[in-house]
């Protein structure tokens, strides 16, 4: 599940000023909120928001991406070196 902190930044793309906190019940809070947000949020738009959000699907690994094309491209390579010596 995400945290209150990841939702809202998520939500309003890291916005500077948006601070959450943990209070003695162990549940997070909106502990600072910038007035050129609007109002706080709700905890029924929190939810909803959360729910979005982890509806999404991960997020792509671009450079994970890059580095499994670099080794395929590598491996044929070697495969065509192969086959050149062969013939």
């Amino acid at each position: 599940m995400s945290s209150l902190a990841e939702v809202l930044a998520w939500k309003f793309n890291d916005a500077p000023g948006i601070r959450t906190r943990e209070k003695k019940d162990g549940k997070m809070e909106i502990f600072d909120w910038p007035s050129n947000l609007g109002p706080k949020p709700t905890k029924a738009k929190i939810a909803r928001w959360t729910a979005e959000l982890e509806a999404l699907p991960p997020p792509v690994d671009e450079l994970a991406t890059a580095v499994d094309a670099l080794d395929v491209t590598e491996e044929l390579k070697t495969v065509l070196k192969d086959v050149i010596k062969a013939l």
